[in-house]
């Protein structure tokens, strides 16, 4: 009987120590980068660059949304756009204007981490179009 208690100290020692070790180095490292989606990252920009509406797209009545597919790095910088879903007349304004935007970053286990989202660009000209 005394054994089994000296081997029940020992195994929770050791169980102990395992989990002491264990949060001291997490075997699974932050991820590099994650898919967030576009609802939750509205909720975290910063700034907001609206585009200038391209004067071949006034002259076509061109309007609508231009869906553009974004990567913002560590610090909440846009540092990739491409147009995904929209009028290709529309396409070099969104880009440009949602690279200039701004986002709070994104933080996994309080480490912050690349986003792979998009962002929606609204084009309105001034007569309705």
């Amino acid at each position: 009987m005394k054994s089994l208690k000296q081997f029940a100290v020992v195994a929770l020692v050791i169980i102990a120590c395992g989990f002491t070790l264990a949060a001291q180095n997490p075997s699974t490292p932050p991820p590099a980068r994650i898919h967030v989606s576009q609802t939750v990252m509205d909720g975290m920009i910063i700034s907001r660059t609206y585009p200038n509406y391209p004067e071949d797209a006034r002259r076509m009545h061109a309007s609508g949304n231009a869906t553009v597919a974004i990567l913002i790095d560590r610090d909440g910088n846009v540092i990739r756009a491409a147009l995904m879903r929209g009028n290709i007349v529309l396409a070099d304004a969104a880009e440009a204007a949602v690279k200039q935007w701004k986002y709070k970053p994104f933080a996994v286990n309080g480490n912050p981490v690349e986003v792979d989202t998009t962002a929606t660009v609204i084009f309105r000209d001034r007569m309705g179009f």
